[in-house]
């Protein structure tokens, strides 16, 4: 019989898609509170769309593990759950936010987003209203609510 290394590969990498989710679940939550008070940076709205992008981007690797379906099936003592189905719906969520952002943030005839202005003061930040977030925080409570 060989080495089990496989195993602790699967280990990390569905601690790992556990700890993503929920470090991102509550990044998304943070950012709708912000939202939903106030002016936010587009600073903010930038970050989002890097970070998420990043993120699912790294889901679409952990997914595709081998053997991670039943692994989890396995450690979370549920053979009815389907990581994989999972794992694509809350990709799916999070490439609706980053189609959100991309779709609405200022951009010019180029598509070079419109983040910054000059002025006699320095550089300033575009600033979003409440009104102007609500189809993101929309997208951004989908992907929340995709993840338990």
């Amino acid at each position: 019989m060989a080495f089990p290394a496989s195993s602790g590969i699967q280990s990390a990498v569905l601690r790992e898609s556990q700890a993503l989710a929920g470090d991102y679940r509550r990044l998304a939550s943070e950012a709708i509170t912000m939202m939903e008070n106030g002016l936010v940076s587009a600073n903010l709205v930038v970050q989002l769309w890097q970070r998420l992008k990043s993120c699912k981007a790294r889901f679409s690797e952990i997914a595709a593990t081998p053997g991670i379906g039943q692994y989890a099936k396995d450690q979370l003592g549920n053979q009815g759950v389907d990581i994989s189905v999972e794992f694509v719906a809350m990709n799916a969520a999070m490439q609706g936010v980053i189609n959100w952002i991309e779709t609405n943030f200022p951009q010019d005839a180029d598509g070079y987003i419109q983040k910054d202005t000059f002025g006699p003061g320095g550089m300033t930040v575009r600033q979003f209203t409440t009104a102007q977030t609500v189809g993101l925080r929309a997208s951004l409570a989908t992907f929340v609510a995709s993840i338990e």
